[in-house]
Parts: structure tokens; sequence; C-alpha cells
């Protein structure tokens, strides 16, 4: 199986932020983060951009307000490729 990863880094949706970091651990734990400014990452729409056959593991949001007080959102999404 390839090492490509599916949604790429710098991959952008208007409105629901870019994927930040994607990589995968030794163990074939896949992680992905996406950011976007003033709101949190939609969980539906970024799952729906991952490889079918993706097995969805967990998810996490964690937010930070930057010094300027702008809000920016991360959705963290752990899976799994194929089966």
């Amino acid at each position: 199986m390839p090492n490509q990863l599916s949604p790429r880094i710098k991959t952008t949706v208007q409105g629901e932020g870019s994927v930040v970091h994607h990589d995968i651990t030794p163990y074939g734990l896949c992680r992905m983060c996406v950011a976007s400014y003033h709101k949190y990452p939609d969980l539906e729409t970024w799952c729906g951009m991952l490889p079918e056959g993706t097995r969805l593991l967990g998810h996490r949001y964690v937010e930070k307000i930057t010094l300027e007080v702008v809000f920016i959102g991360y959705l963290w999404i752990y899976h799994k490729n194929g089966r």
C-alpha cells in the first residue's frame, strides 16, 4: 500500500479550513489536523474526504486564541486505512 495520505496537507475547503498536519505513526494510525479561523472545522465534511474504506477511530477539537484575539479551531481526526 503506498504511503500517500489523502487529503494532503494544504488541502482547503472554503469555509471549513485547511489540512495543516497529516501523518502515519509506525503502528499505522493516521493523524490529520484541520485548522479553521473563527470556528471549528466540520467533522462530517472532513471525514467525507477520507479515502473509501477508512476506519474512523476518533476525533477531538482543540482551540487557540491568538494575541490578536483571533479564534482558531482545530479538528484532529484519527483513522486507519483499509480494513
